[in-house]
């Protein structure tokens, strides 16, 4: 049927509609179901024609976005972010000034007025209502109009960097836009969601290719353009990058996996790993971007320009979870869009190689260990939960949180890559793959990751300074088979000799391929003999790297009571501790006496400028200062950036510049606060660092707004309170004060309201008279 309709118009609605809703609504339906739309979100049409879109977003209190659109030109007018709303005048002049600006354009009824953040819906309408009575109404305003220029038939191109000794096979192709009226529908959830499997089994398949033939690989990607983005034609791209002198093997990899997929050629279980990578996918949105106001406002802005869904990554996660779908629909599904998506050149042979994956038997885990005993059972006051000590000395803490449908774990170990004596420069930013080149209990560590996420385990490591945790989540709550995998993690873990090989070579080929992190570049400037960077570069790959680090988890394996399991879920305490007990005796423990990792650090003193030519232009400033990490100093220091980027905002916006800020705040090696601010725009060519340096001078001798200090108090009050929903939270928090003694949740509210102006001016004294690094890049 994908072969008969492809590249018409209406293909993908057909498809969906015929393979998806056939299982899911009445065959009797005569179209497709609209998404569900975020009930944050209200919307209303003025008299004069004005469109308005409010959205009260829960996750950020004491700020509002605004933002004025033009469906005829598809641009924002006016924007307007970060706006304090503890004062109302300052409210009712922002909407007054927008509704002006509605006024001298005459046209309201091809506008949107857009309100995101701490504000209530009904007061904002009701304001824009009554304004909107003194502006003309207009006639119709014609829509965004697209010309379409498909090119459906996939195009192959190699691209050379001769400088670099690398070359790149390019798989590209065009397809029709979804239509306006199909932009609010279930197709775009589906769509997209089998879009992205599309991209993961393709680029699955061509890196386990080359692996096969042991090709190293820099690179492989894919990229979709989408009809979100207001493109006249929808856009993919598969990118495989190589050494030149394996360029063919990689273009022909490329062609044998489309070449495949077209043919219908996938297996369940490919489907079920693509489909686990988009899922977590959406879940990193629905806990990240999308609870900004800017998120907000971008899918607003969108809904009003192309009428597509109301409906943020949680509402997109919910229906597509909804819906019960047999492993046979689902290979349909993917099979019908994905061929109908690929139309290959005539000289390219169909080729059937569908990719069968044996996941080996978790009975060859490690079973139950020598019988321990229950020492201690007492209430956990950081979390409210209880821990639970065993006679062995291991810890277990668990924090019983209703409603949360997947267990989730930390397994938090003291001592990490600063406690190797031989370590070389910048080895431990490389140690967290350490478990993805490991036979674990027999199998190789693809295997071992593939038939854990079959049975809903997923398990990742983190390497860092000062300790190892390694974390995932347990979706059936099958704890018994939990205890096992770290156990098989623990104890029967081996170094791959051939994996480390083949990942050496593909790591550096990777760096050399990618431009270089500007955090990578300042961090080696900042502190230039410091030799425990947690940022990646080419030169720091040595040939016994990998042997350090499994020295490392041999060392914690061996202490397993020297760290903590903290678990945070929804299951009876007595029905989980008896899960646990008949594995805890199997983890090594040994009497070890708690200490602190100790490394040097030594920043630059004072400002160091550098001025280089480049391929575009770009500033970026960093500054750190020494700041003790109490948890009066973490809640101020976080406002401090808050009140920075406010300032910095103000003082570069007549010059055309925008601003990004990060903040890190660190404990190992030193209690210290760092700051990044990233610079670009039009107006670089002006004295950016200079006009840089003034306001933060001015910001340090200034006072600080009451009701943008209000403002602040509100969001960061706010933000502990969300986060303090979820069990990634505490996992966080539970590990940082077991491990690192630092407890940053107790008594939060009352610290950040403790945090006065003078506390914020005297972090950015420390900033401005701190370690300053600029590095500015020229283009001309």
């Amino acid at each position: 049927m994908a072969k008969v309709i492809k590249n018409e118009v209406f293909r993908l609605a057909a498809i969906v509609s015929v393979l998806i809703f056939s299982t899911i609504v009445p065959l009797h339906a005569q179209s497709l179901p609209l998404l569900p739309e975020d009930a944050a979100v209200r919307r209303a049409l003025m008299p004069d024609g004005l469109s308005c879109y409010v959205a009260e977003n829960p996750y950020v209190k004491g700020f509002a976005d605004y933002a004025l659109v033009c469906r005829e030109s598809g641009r924002t007018l006016l924007s307007m972010r970060d706006v304090p709303v503890v004062d109302e005048t300052l409210t009712d002049s922002t909407l007054v000034g927008i509704m002006n600006h509605v006024a001298d354009l005459g046209t309201p009824s091809g506008m949107a007025v857009i309100v995101c953040g701490d504000l209530k819906a009904d007061d904002i309408l009701r304001k824009l209502k009554y304004m909107s009575y003194m502006i003309p109404a207009s006639g119709p305003v014609p829509g965004l109009v697209f010309t379409s220029q498909p090119q459906s038939k996939i195009s192959f191109d190699i691209l050379r960097d001769t400088t670099k000794r690398l070359a790149t096979a390019v798989a590209q192709w065009s397809s029709p836009r979804t239509p306006t009226a199909l932009m609010n529908t279930v197709q775009t959830a589906v769509y997209d969601k089998t879009v992205h499997e599309l991209g993961s089994v393709v680029c699955g398949r061509v890196r386990n290719g080359l692996k096969e033939k042991h090709i190293p690989v820099a690179d492989v990607t894919f990229s979709h353009v989408g009809s979100m983005n207001m493109v006249p034609d929808e856009t993919f791209r598969f990118e495989v990058t190589v050494r030149d002198t394996c360029i063919a093997e990689a273009e022909e990899s490329l062609k044998i996996a489309l070449a495949s997929v077209d043919a219908g050629s996938v297996s369940a279980t490919e489907l079920v790993f693509s489909e686990e990578a988009y899922f977590d996918e959406l879940e990193a949105r629905q806990r990240g971007y999308d609870r900004t106001n800017a998120a907000y406002v971008q899918m607003c802005t969108k809904a009003f320009l192309m009428n597509a869904p109301l409906a943020a990554s949680a509402q997109r996660l919910d229906f597509l979870r909804s819906k019960e779908i047999s492993p046979k629909s689902r290979e349909q599904i993917f099979s019908g869009i994905a061929s109908a998506l690929i139309d290959l050149p005539s000289d390219i042979p169909s080729h059937e190689s569908k990719v069968y994956f044996n996941a080996s038997d978790t009975l060859a885990f490690p079973s139950v260990g020598p019988k321990v005993k229950l020492l201690s059972s007492k209430k956990e006051p950081l979390s409210g939960g209880v821990v639970w000590t065993f006679s062995n000395g291991f810890k277990v803490i668990y924090k019983r949180m209703p409603g949360v449908p997947v267990m989730h774990y930390a397994l938090a170990l003291r001592g990490g890559f600063g406690d190797i004596p031989d370590l070389a420069r910048g080895e431990g930013a490389f140690m967290s793959d350490y478990l993805d080149l490991c036979t674990i209990s027999g199998m190789k560590s693809d295997d071992f990751r593939k038939a854990l996420l079959l049975a809903g385990i997923t398990v990742d490591a983190q390497v860092n300074l000062s300790n190892v945790i390694i974390t995932g989540q347990v979706r059936d709550r099958n704890m018994t088979l939990l205890m096992r995998t770290l156990l098989a993690v623990a104890n029967e873990r081996t170094l791959d000799d051939e994996a480390v090989s083949y990942w050496r070579e593909s790591e550096r080929l990777r760096l050399l391929h990618s431009p270089d992190d500007m955090r990578t570049v300042i961090d080696s400037l900042m502190c230039p003999d410091y030799k425990y960077s947690p940022y990646r570069s080419q030169g720091n790959i040595s040939e016994g790297l990998m042997d350090k680090a499994d020295r490392l988890f041999a060392e914690l394996s061996s202490k397993m009571n020297d760290g903590v399991l903290v678990l945070a879920g929804d299951m009876e305490e007595g029905a989980l501790r008896k899960a646990l007990m008949p594995y805890v005796g199997a983890f090594r423990t040994r009497e070890v006496l708690p200490k602190r990792t100790v490394v040097q650090y030594q920043p630059v003193s004072g400002r160091m400028t550098y001025d280089i030519d480049g391929s575009r232009d770009l500033a970026a400033v960093a500054m750190s200062a020494r700041l003790p990490m109490t948890a009066e100093n973490y809640m101020a220091s976080e406002m401090a950036a808050m009140v920075l980027k406010e300032i910095l905002s103000e003082a570069l916006e007549p010059y055309g510049v925008s601003s990004q800020i990060y903040h890190s705040r660190k404990i190992y090696p030193e209690d210290r606060l760092s700051v990044m601010v990233l610079l670009h725009g039009d107006g670089l060519s002006q004295d950016v660092p200079g006009i840089l340096r003034r306001a933060l001078a001015g910001a340090s001798g200034s006072d600080v707004a009451a009701g943008y200090m209000a403002a602040c108090r509100a969001y960061m009050k706010n933000k502990y309170s969300v986060l303090m929903k979820e069990p990634e939270y505490w996992l966080q928090a539970v590990a940082l004060r077991y491990l690192d003694g630092k407890d940053y949740t107790t008594g939060y509210a009352a610290r950040v309201d403790a945090v006065s102006a003078d506390d914020i001016r005297k972090i950015l004294q420390a900033l401005d008279g701190g370690s300053k690094v600029e590095y500015i890049i020229n283009s001309n």
